[in-house]
């Protein structure tokens, strides 16, 4: 249940069911269908589908989900995993497509691609790691702005700056 319920904060939009279940899967394989389905009926009360899909019945619901102070041991949850989960599911969507000789739909998989980059910024990867997922999915332009902005950032914490290294020359 906690998983479903971490999914559906880091997403941030309603989730259809396939999307959902992969995702679920993805981060728990032993998981059956019937189970999951069991899950999100339990759930009722608080999550509800519609055209669009699975989503709160309340936006403030997968923010007390989140809330530490406030929310119950049942239904605490950890935002990352999600977003994690949900990198994972679009990562595995990307190289599915990109395993295709051309690419049939250059729109889904800019739009696959756009979500995972969404995702992989609220996790917990190392550079390494995240360079590695990006190149395998076709976003090497995505790893060479990352690395900039990172030389950058590195930069302004050193307070070193171009050209400031002829002052003490």
């Amino acid at each position: 249940m906690r998983s479903i319920l971490e999914i559906l904060a880091a997403s941030g939009s309603p989730m259809k069911t396939k999307t959902l279940t992969e995702t679920v899967k993805l981060m728990k394989p032993s998981t059956e269908e019937a189970d999951l389905e069991n899950r999100l009926l339990l759930l009722k009360p608080f999550i509800f589908k519609d055209s669009s899909g699975w989503k709160p019945i309340h936006s403030s619901f997968l923010a007390w989900c989140q809330d530490v102070k406030y929310s119950t041991s049942k239904f605490l949850c950890d935002v990352t995993k999600g977003h994690l989960a949900l990198s994972t599911y679009y990562a595995v969507q990307c190289s599915q497509m990109r395993a295709q000789t051309n690419i049939l739909d250059p729109t889904k998989y800019k739009r696959l691609t756009e979500h995972l980059l969404e995702h992989v910024r609220h996790t917990k990867f190392t550079e390494a790691e995240l360079t590695l997922l990006l190149v395998s999915v076709g976003q090497e332009r995505e790893v060479i702005s990352w690395l900039q902005m990172l030389t950058d950032n590195s930069l302004q914490d050193s307070e070193c700056r171009p050209g400031s290294i002829l002052k003490y020359v």
